[in-house]
């Protein structure tokens, strides 16, 4: 599809359609943007890597505020 320049996006909360699907990945949380994944890195991703990136944005909003954002800024 990349030579009829169209764009599809695709929604979904399955790890496994995430890795396995497109060339790119976005993971959003809470309405913000907080992994933007290009297609090398995506292909070298399994569902369970997903998942423990998006369990440490969720273990960074237990910490302090200050130390969560700091987190948050080494993976966007």
């Amino acid at each position: 599809m990349a030579g009829e320049k169209l764009t599809t996006l695709m929604v979904t909360h399955s790890m496994h359609q995430a890795v396995n699907l497109g060339d790119r990945l976005i993971m959003m949380h809470q309405g913000q943007i907080i992994r933007d994944i290009d297609t090398a890195t995506k292909n070298r991703l399994r569902a369970e890597d997903l998942l423990e990136q998006f369990n440490e944005v969720r273990r960074a909003e237990q910490l302090d505020p200050g130390i969560a954002d700091m987190l948050r800024e080494l993976y966007v």
